[in-house]
């Protein structure tokens, strides 16, 4: 795992392989409601929620 691991940033720059993209999702704490719903909705994908506090 080690060597994987430091293998990963070269990686990623080289577009090896590719990070989720980030949906910066508004309303801090009071709008983690309203990501959940989007998951159960089955519209994630391939994205990572961001909440702001």
């Amino acid at each position: 795992m080690t060597a994987f691991l430091t293998k990963v940033p070269e990686l990623v720059k080289s577009g090896a392989i590719k990070t989720n993209r980030v949906k910066l999702w508004k309303g801090g704490l009071d709008g983690i409601e309203g990501g959940l719903a989007y998951i159960k909705d089955g519209k994630l994908s391939a994205e990572k929620f961001v909440y702001k506090i």
